[in-house]
């Protein structure tokens, strides 16, 4: 095991990121759609409003021409009061009904637009679980990594690691780390011979430059660091 593996904090996840991934453009899409359906002023609402009043229109005149048709066969001529008033009742009830119905059309407006409210607030709602989910999760990997530390910091004082220089390769200088006596050792990355894995630590040779006593040889003729001498 290598001063990195003992020493490495755990990863934070950023509770951003999380919202980041749970976010979609269809949220957005979906709560400017709902504020547009209750908005009289929005381009949505006049559009609609227009295309009724239009067709009511468009319904009416073609209602009148054909009552002022049959007035002229029927010989009561376009100024007939009862034609007129016929004619002016149609109008006010059709103006009428299209206002009634542009209001029915508002009020169930409304109630889409709260059903839409309702799904795009659940969804943000997750968002935030989500995002208080991670940061518990936090809180509880640094908490087990706190309890992993102190475990470490018991065991070092019975731990001894194989740091001779003989038997590692790919060797490339990292930094450095301060032991017992305030004392600096290079810190080295490298790899032990016939072995893939990249390992952190120092070297037996350096440290028994400047803290003999943490070092020593066993029957293979290899050098060991005693972890409870060198920190």
């Amino acid at each position: 095991m290598s001063l990195t593996d003992w020493f490495s904090s755990p990863e934070p996840i950023n509770p951003d990121k999380i919202a980041d991934y749970m976010q979609s453009d269809s949220i957005d899409t979906l709560k400017t759609r709902a504020t547009d359906m209750i908005d009289p002023n929005s381009p949505l609402m006049l559009a609609q409003k227009n295309n009724m009043f239009q067709n009511a229109q468009d319904n009416l005149y073609t209602s009148n021409r054909i009552a002022m048709q049959n007035n002229l066969r029927s010989g009561l001529g376009n100024q007939s009061g009862i034609a007129n008033f016929n004619m002016d009742n149609t109008a006010h009830k059709t103006l009428g009904n299209v206002s009634k119905g542009y209001q029915d059309w508002v009020a169930n407006n409304l109630n889409a637009s709260n059903n839409l409210l309702t799904t795009t607030g659940q969804h943000e709602a997750k968002i935030g679980e989500a995002q208080a989910s991670a940061y518990g999760q936090n809180i509880t990997n640094q908490n087990n990594y706190n309890s992993a530390m102190a475990g470490n910091v018991m065991n070092v004082a019975s731990m001894v690691a194989m740091c001779d220089k003989r038997m590692k390769e790919n060797i490339k200088k990292v930094g450095n780390v301060k032991i017992k006596g305030n004392h600096t050792v290079p810190l080295y990355q490298f790899t032990y011979k016939g072995r893939k894995k990249k390992h952190t630590n120092v070297m037996a040779q350096d440290v028994e430059k400047v803290n003999p006593k943490a070092v020593f040889t066993g029957k293979n003729g290899l050098k060991y660091v005693s972890m409870k001498d060198l920190f």
